[in-house]
């Protein structure tokens, strides 16, 4: 266990978008939006996603740490069914610290130091409160006590003792303690093997462990768990469910991004089937499901496929008068025509989505341009230098046609075009575009 003063090593929550160049740039490319309620996903940027369980993605899981790009739809669990609610955020402080050591080690009788399990429940209730405040060595030190209350009243290997585990290694992750993190994912997954538990908590702790390896770049080890949560899910929901769908586009996702597109398609093309039949077909459960596989298809150059989703979703958005998603699928459409060299196409529906995203506020960072500029920096990664200065400067003065120089999108494209100028030594055109 851990000393509770133990100083916190909290590193930033999910999606750092930036690591996702090891898997691929394009994931990067415009696969859906946030709700439309002004939130964003981690430093703003854009991120992959199919807009799918947004409230219950992999991604919103505490403990997420910097996946590769973005998020990964998952198992759709909500506090209730992860366990009891936390405690009433007006709590008095004194009311709200963790106790100095576990209940009825001395048989001392102060607060939250009864020797039953109800104690432990009332630990990890204290621990969410604690751990949504950002109080992570006081949650850590909450659910270890927890722990060690469950393990002498249900024996060390009962499923809640695994639920409980999986509730510490997420803490663990937050605080940066990689290796005890791993080990209580490991632990609890063994536990949930070992007494044969196929629950929605059980689904949960494999996806978990799943995030946590990809947040190390160990996407073959999140593969096979994601794997199992799946089978799991089948088991418990059948192939009906949202959590069901949400798990097979999580996985299509993984696939894409390795590059493993044959595997890949038939989950994407599950996951909008299911969605298809469990949502409206104007959700965006369902619109995002179509903009992933969309991606799938650019990528395998099926451009006619792939220009039908968008368009598809596109048109629902616009019947929704939803102006933040019809402008990601404008830029969606305009990476699609520009991957196929379809600059002449792609103009109009690029300038159409700058324009509607630089009269609203809801975007205060240029995601539409982000987009183009990973699709350039893809093609630079690819070798195909000719073809990335191509669309910086296509970009570029698009932007600044359409916005004007001291937009958020142009300074962005300009400064990509800046970078990718003097990474190939040409300091002083670098420098003239710099001084505007």
């Amino acid at each position: 266990m851990s000393d509770p003063s133990r100083s916190s090593r909290t590193r930033g929550i999910f999606f750092a978008v930036a690591l996702i160049i090891g898997l691929g740039a394009s994931w990067w490319i415009f696969d859906g939006l946030p709700p439309n309620d002004g939130s964003r996903s981690a430093g703003g940027a854009l991120t992959e996603r199919d807009d799918s369980d947004s409230a219950s993605t992999l991604a919103s899981e505490p403990g997420a740490r910097g996946v590769q790009g973005g998020e990964m739809a998952a198992a759709g669990l909500t506090s209730a069914e992860v366990g009891p609610g936390i405690v009433d955020a007006g709590s008095p402080p004194e009311a709200d610290r963790p106790p100095t050591q576990a209940a009825g080690a001395d048989g001392s009788s102060s607060p939250g130091a009864n020797p039953e399990i109800d104690d432990a429940v009332s630990l990890e209730e204290r621990a969410r409160h604690a751990r949504s405040l950002g109080r992570l060595d006081d949650a850590a030190t909450y659910l270890e006590l927890a722990l060690s209350l469950k393990e002498e009243q249900l024996g060390p290997n009962h499923p809640s003792v695994a639920q409980t585990l999986g509730q510490l290694a997420g803490v663990y992750a937050e605080q940066g303690r990689d290796e005890e993190a791993e080990a209580a994912y490991q632990r609890a997954i063994g536990i949930n093997q070992q007494s044969g538990s196929r629950t929605v908590l059980a689904a949960k702790v494999l996806s978990d462990l799943a995030l946590f390896y990809l947040s190390q770049g160990r996407s073959d080890e999140a593969l096979p768990l994601l794997e199992s949560a799946l089978e799991i899910e089948l088991h418990v929901f059948g192939p009906e469910h949202p959590n069901v769908a949400s798990r097979l586009a999580a996985l299509g996702l993984l696939y894409r991004q390795q590059g493993l597109y044959d595997e890949a398609e038939p989950f994407l093309t599950e996951a909008l089937l299911v969605r298809e039949r469990v949502y409206a077909l104007d959700d965006p459960e369902t619109t995002g499901a179509m903009t992933s596989l969309a991606h799938l298809y650019r990528q395998q150059e099926r451009y006619a496929e792939a220009e039908d989703l968008f368009q598809r979703a596109l048109a629902i958005h616009e019947n929704m008068d939803d102006q933040a998603r019809v402008a990601l699928d404008l830029a969606n459409l305009s990476v699609l025509y520009i991957s196929n060299d379809q600059f002449s196409d792609a103009g109009p529906v690029f300038e159409r989505a700058l324009r509607i995203e630089g009269q609203n506020p809801w975007s205060p960072t240029p995601m539409v341009s982000q987009g183009l500029g990973q699709l350039a920096h893809s093609a630079q990664a690819a070798g195909n230098p000719e073809q990335a200065e191509e669309i910086y400067s296509w970009a570029l003065d698009a932007a600044q046609r359409v916005l004007g120089s001291e937009s958020p999108n142009t300074a962005f494209l300009r400064d990509q075009y800046i970078l990718y100028l003097r990474s190939h030594g040409r300091f002083g055109e670098a420098a003239m575009l710099e001084e505007g």
